[in-house]
């Protein structure tokens, strides 16, 4: 029977990292690495990111990149008061390439993701969208629907929201995404699909009350 429990757990084992063969040792590799970025101001963090992207140095440019919303405003935002961030003109394809990342452990990538998303709202450019986190539901939906999971419903909320948000989120392109994105989540976990139907027509009644 022992023999037996070990061929069909074995498997499934690797069937859960068979893209990432390495995800312990660069989880905490990661961890190591991660340790050391601490920035004195938003123009070293993206100098660091910079230089991390135009090498290909995944782990640490995976590490250099912000953690909170707030962060991501710092860098790749746009200040009224303070004028552009350092990556406001050249930041996209950063934050692309950061959304396409597949070197890096999968909790550990999943739970920055989530968290450079929560309580994030349109202010154009590249700020926007979720930062494409809509895109990786859809190419990697078990993966994004257990991490997803494991939050409060007011982060979820918020983070799906920030994927419609913007100044007439009632349009042909924000449509298609919200069905195609309810599909996945009933098929994957119907607590998210709820709360993305709240968080859609959250949206969308913000957007009617500003008359837009």
């Amino acid at each position: 029977m022992k023999h037996l429990i070990l061929i069909t757990t074995i498997p499934l084992f690797f069937s859960c990292n068979s893209n990432h063969p390495e995800s312990v040792h660069k989880s905490n590799n990661t961890r190591d690495i991660c340790s050391k970025h601490q920035f004195s101001s938003p123009k070293e963090q993206a100098d660091s990111l910079m230089a991390y992207y135009k090498k290909h140095d995944h782990q640490r440019f995976f590490c250099a990149f912000p953690n909170s919303f707030k962060e991501m405003e710092q860098v790749f935002g746009y200040d009224h008061s303070l004028g552009a961030a350092p990556l406001y003109t050249d930041g996209n394809e950063l934050i692309v390439f950061f959304s396409e990342l597949n070197s890096i452990d999968r909790e550990t990538y999943y739970n920055k993701y989530i968290d450079i998303c929560i309580n994030g709202n349109w202010q154009a450019d590249n700020i926007r969208e979720a930062f494409g986190f809509a895109d990786l539901i859809k190419r990697d939906p078990k993966n994004a629907c257990l991490y997803l999971s494991k939050r409060k419903d007011s982060e979820v909320q918020s983070i799906f929201r920030f994927i419609f948000d913007g100044p007439h989120p009632d349009n042909e392109e924000n449509k298609v995404c919200y069905k195609e994105l309810a599909e996945i989540l009933t098929q994957y976990d119907h607590r998210l699909s709820s709360i993305l139907k709240i968080a859609y027509k959250d949206v969308m009644i913000r957007a009617e009350s500003h008359g837009h």
